[in-house]
């Protein structure tokens, strides 16, 4: 919703890929690495169709491997290259998601956007993904975002991705499929950001 209330108000958005998502479901036949990130990046655009209608979203991707990657892999060529995307597009603000997720990818993709406000001496703001769902107690600037006006466009963004629901790959059953309940949650809750920079 966050998002798509950004797209309303006319902010520039520039979206950087950090993977591809291709490792979800590595023993899958039908869709080898190179046929599921097609499919993700097919499903993100379909999906930001619903989110920023009208709208011209840049993405970029940065290619480090899905389900591996460490903040070590991001060498000074990609944070410059990061650094300077951000400034070409005039960004007011960076958001990402969140180094306290126990999730590699997101922690590697905290740890560069947390360079890349500092460098360009912008707001730097967090979603917990999975670590929404955790016992820790809740950081200090912490903020909720709900705005009903576009719940219906976040459903229809959220039902894009069918590689995620078992919708689509069906010939992995170790696959990366997202709980029903957690789909559900994601979908119709508050979303959540913890602003990192300048605490």
């Amino acid at each position: 919703m966050a998002l798509a209330a950004a797209a309303a108000r006319g902010t520039r958005i520039v979206i950087v890929l950090l993977t591809d998502g291709e490792a979800s479901h590595p023993s899958s036949v039908r869709f080898d690495r190179d046929a599921l990130a097609r499919v993700r990046r097919r499903e993100l655009s379909q999906a930001l169709a619903h989110l920023c209608p009208g709208k011209s979203v840049t993405v970029h991707r940065l290619g480090l491997p899905d389900g591996t990657s460490r903040p070590s892999d991001i060498g000074p060529h990609t944070m410059e290259r990061v650094v300077t995307l951000a400034a070409a597009a005039g960004a007011s603000a960076i958001w990402t998601t969140w180094a306290g997720d126990p999730h590699c990818d997101h922690q590697t993709a905290a740890a560069l956007c947390r360079h890349v406000a500092l460098r360009l001496g912008v707001p730097h703001f967090a979603f917990p993904v999975w670590g929404r769902f955790g016992k820790s107690h809740p950081p200090a600037h912490l903020f909720r975002f709900h705005d009903t006006r576009f719940l219906d466009c976040k459903h229809a963004a959220v039902a894009c991705y069918r590689s995620q629901t078992g919708e689509l790959i069906a010939d992995d059953p170790g696959g990366f499929i997202m709980p029903p309940a957690f789909l559900d949650h994601f979908a119709n809750h508050s979303e959540i950001f913890i602003r990192e920079y300048p605490e």
